[in-house]
């Protein structure tokens, strides 16, 4: 009789071993999972950043001048403090590639066709220039809003929590 509660130990270690790696699988699968979204979100950052070079193509007239500058500007903070995430927070990775192939050709044909509607020579001009362009900005900031809020959902990190739901 004395002998079945060491069997019992016995049978047991092994499953708190498992269970203990099942746990550690889970937090590097939510880790990757976060990682990704950042990396994300690094790289619609720097699409942002970039709008400013349409203030180059055509005339506009000032209020929209301000806010592509303002848009840009945000975008540039963004992916500067993007960059800097993984030197403070090794775990932390922006330089992921995790879309899937058929998506990227997605976003590639979408953003040439965006192009041809706002093309210097051939494209739309005036106030439909600036609405194309003004559309376009919304619909990126508001992903990154939404993709911000959820990895804030998930980050267990406090300091990379609040970083998420400041950015969004």
């Amino acid at each position: 009789m004395t002998k079945t509660p060491f069997l019992w130990l016995l049978l047991a270690l092994p499953l708190t071993a498992s269970a203990a790696d099942a746990g550690k699988d889970k937090d590097a699968q939510q880790r990757r999972i976060l990682n990704e979204g950042y990396s994300i979100l690094y790289r619609d950052a720097r699409t942002l950043s970039a709008v400013k070079y349409l203030l180059w193509i055509k005339l506009e007239s000032d209020d929209f001048d301000a806010v592509v500058t303002e848009v840009s500007e945000f975008g540039t903070r963004l992916h500067s403090d993007l960059a800097d995430l993984p030197s403070r927070y090794p775990a932390v990775k922006v330089d992921l590639d995790p879309l899937p192939e058929m998506e990227k050709r997605k976003r590639i044909a979408t953003g040439w066709d965006k192009f041809k509607s706002v093309a210097p020579l051939t494209g739309a001009d005036g106030r439909k220039w600036e609405r194309i362009v003004l559309n376009s900005m919304t619909n990126g900031i508001n992903q990154e809003r939404h993709l911000a809020a959820e990895i804030a959902k998930d980050e267990t990190d406090p300091d990379l929590k609040q970083f998420a739901l400041k950015t969004q």
